[in-house]
């Protein structure tokens, strides 16, 4: 009897193996909104390069999975934000929408992928509740939704400078509605300061800070550790990459890198890291072309029972892979090889992700010793 019995299947010609969300012990990935000018040409990444940021960062931090704060209304003027679908009919005081959808085929995307993307809104004066409602309704059959987020910055930043305080009636109710939808779903409030959170209300709240305009990444680090410990029951997230701070973070090889591991290392409730849509071009090339055409040539992989290796053929130069356990840690990730060496794992479930700008494919391994 072979020490090893091996079934990969082909799931999808651009997605992931599973819809459903991994979960890990961290997740890491970007920050996307529809501010044109972060991007060459003005013109907005297709899902292509998405899944592309999105994998790239968290395969540089072990036990990581993937996430997305994916921005669904950007704050307008004189209290009025914009949602960026079509109105699903009736009037909403301080609210408008868009004439088309712009977010449905990404997260279909990111469905595949199996990311974990929060909805975030920049709310003006307009109810949270009712942005609430309006983004679940639209958004709430794809498994990649893991919550709401709100940038408290712009919640009745029109009557209050640096957004309204939220205080702990409006944290707790806003929590509680948006479990009545989904007790799965994370609330997640953002800012650069923790004085506008909640005083003393915490739930299951994930809170983010999006402070920029550091002098050097230790100050940054320490600034991040005071916001970490002042939620020291909960997940904490950071957005980072800002311009503002790139005279210092540019001199890294691998920024993102650098960053994550340095606040990693110094915060224990650090559970998300986001690299901004700002500079984001900047980190992660868009430069190689990233349209929807596969390759012509089709990706294969065999396991060979005598060397106990898969072979994988029909990739061209630029692919990477990545191996990953049924809970979504990293086994081995890297440029890819013409033959990988099976025989060190536990018997399990793993994945074979084969990926670079284009396409996606990923193959399930059952492994038995």
């Amino acid at each position: 009897m072979k020490n090893f019995l091996l079934a990969l299947f082909f799931i999808s010609a651009f997605g992931l193996c599973s819809s459903a969300q991994t979960d890990t012990p961290y997740v890491a990935g970007f920050r996307a909104s529809r501010i044109l000018s972060s991007y060459p040409g003005n013109t907005f990444p297709n899902d292509n390069y998405w899944t592309y940021v999105g994998n790239e960062m968290a395969a540089k931090f072990d036990s990581t999975g993937t996430a997305a704060i994916w921005i669904v209304s950007l704050y307008q003027s004189a209290g009025v934000t914009r949602l960026n679908f079509p109105s699903p009919g009736g009037t909403y005081p301080n609210i408008t929408f868009g004439s088309t959808d712009q977010n449905e085929a990404y997260l279909d995307r990111f469905d595949q992928e199996g990311f974990k993307v929060w909805l975030q809104v920049e709310p003006g004066e307009a109810n949270v509740d009712t942005l609430i409602k309006l983004v679940t309704d639209r958004y709430k059959h794809h498994p990649c939704v893991a919550g709401f987020g709100v940038d408290v910055e712009w919640l009745n930043s029109e009557n209050y400078s640096g957004g309204q305080h939220v205080t702990d009636s409006m944290a707790q109710s806003w929590e509680i509605y948006l479990h009545s939808i989904d007790t799965s779903y994370v609330l997640f409030l953002k800012h650069y300061s923790y004085n506008w959170m909640p005083p003393t209300y915490r739930g299951k709240i994930l809170f983010v800070d999006d402070s920029q305009g550091f002098t050097s990444l230790n100050q940054m680090k320490n600034e991040f550790v005071l916001w970490g410990n002042h939620f020291p029951a909960n997940n904490v997230a950071f957005q980072f990459g800002y311009k503002a701070d790139s005279t210092w973070w540019k001199q890294y090889a691998d920024p993102p890198l650098t960053i994550g591991t340095t606040l990693r290392s110094n915060i224990p409730n650090c559970y998300g890291l986001f690299w901004v849509d700002f500079t984001i071009c900047q980190i992660f090339d868009i430069s190689v072309r990233t349209d929807d055409v596969l390759y012509d040539s089709e990706i294969t992989v065999v396991f060979n029972s005598e060397s106990k290796c898969a072979e994988i053929t029909g990739t061209e130069e630029g692919f990477q892979y990545r191996l990953t356990d049924s809970a979504g840690k990293i086994i081995s990730s890297g440029i890819m090889v013409r033959s990988l060496f099976l025989g060190e794992f536990e018997s399990g479930i793993y994945f074979l992700q084969i990926f670079n700008h284009k396409t996606s494919r990923t193959f399930k391994i059952l492994n038995y010793r």
